[in-house]
């Protein structure tokens, strides 16, 4: 079972919790589980834990043991079973991993299509160079014309990268390779997500989505009844730095004696609006349905900031493209015209 499968997870917790919620011990449950369960690898992890906590150790303990969950998922079991409240931990790490599919599959979508299109880019750039160019240099030769500056440079151009062909295309070929093996391996393609995260920490798109994934994390946190500082703690460990540094600031400001909703506003963990509804929701005392709302909204925003990205992005590479081709034929059919045009 991977760590990073969060759709067969949040599953997972889903029924964990309707099944100690009914009165099931865990471990029955867990037999029940395994009993309809085809992947043999998520079988035996079940097994595992069916066989563990029979023995009378806790659900995170056996989880633990398993090795196949990340430290956040069997850490805030733990805390469920200290609070007493292990079916509403349970289904709010359901909710948590739900929304962690919908931000990556988001993310995925966006980058998948635009890189599509780059890369059909530039195999009919290439096709262009060193195929079609030749060509019409072939037909500029046998009429005694000479080609437009532009088409010779990029004449020479596509003769060099036919002359390094056996070097660029094995080049070519790996970084290909690179980008698949990212995509595939879900540690990589976490660093690389890290990464590309602390690159573009500035960007409106990046706070957005990390202003959700901090929303997902505390709404989980005071479900399963935990304190702000506590909560705050468990959500540095799946945000990525810029978020972690808010996070530290936060904290420091709220040991300073700022409420809470004004110390996330001011280290804008949370657009203005949702200041507000965290500020009237400790004055009325249910703080975590609130904060599971604004999940919810964040959730929304970060998917239509990722469409909206998208949306600019796709039409960009497609002027790009058409600009690009549009250009090289231009180059040689004009002159090329004008020399049919004196010979007729």
């Amino acid at each position: 079972m991977s760590r990073s499968d969060p759709l067969y997870l949040s599953a997972l917790f889903s029924e964990l919790s309707s099944i100690i919620g009914s009165g099931i011990t865990t471990a029955d449950g867990l037999y029940m589980l395994m009993s309809d369960e085809k992947d043999k690898g998520r079988k035996a992890v079940l097994k595992v834990l069916a066989e563990e906590t029979e023995k009378g150790i806790s659900l995170s303990e056996a989880m633990k043991k398993t090795g196949a969950f990340e430290p956040f998922a069997y850490q805030s079991v733990e805390i469920g079973e200290t609070t007493g409240r292990l079916d509403s931990s349970l289904m709010a790490l359901s909710r948590y991993y739900t929304r962690q599919e919908e931000i990556g599959s988001a993310i995925k979508n966006a980058v998948a299509f635009p890189l599509m299109l780059l890369v059909i880019l530039l195999a009919v750039m290439g096709v262009l160079i060193t195929q079609v160019m030749p060509i019409f240099a072939d037909v500029f030769e046998r009429l005694g014309a000479e080609l437009s500056p532009a088409a010779a440079a990029v004449m020479n151009l596509g003769r060099a990268i036919s002359d390094n062909g056996a070097i660029i295309l094995p080049v070519a070929i790996g970084i290909v390779l690179l980008f698949v093996i990212v995509f595939a391996v879900p540690a990589l393609r976490e660093r690389a997500a890290d990464f590309f995260s602390g690159l573009f920490s500035g960007s409106r798109l990046n706070r957005t989505i990390s202003s959700a994934r901090f929303a997902n994390v505390m709404s989980m946190g005071l479900s399963s009844g935990l304190d702000l500082d506590r909560s705050l703690e468990m959500a540095k460990r799946t945000a990525n730095p810029s978020t972690v540094k808010k996070i530290n600031q936060c904290q420091r400001l709220i040991g300073d004696g700022m409420s809470f909703s004004k110390a996330v506003s001011q280290t804008e963990l949370f657009a203005p609006i949702y200041c507000r509804m965290l500020d009237i929701s400790f004055k009325t005392g249910n703080t975590d349905s609130v904060m599971s709302d604004i999940a919810d909204r964040c959730q929304k925003k970060s998917d239509e900031a990722i469409d909206a990205s998208v949306s600019r992005i796709e039409p960009v590479l497609v002027i790009i493209m058409s600009v690009l081709v549009g250009a090289i034929l231009l180059s040689v059919m004009l002159p090329l015209l004008s020399v049919m045009t004196s010979v007729s």
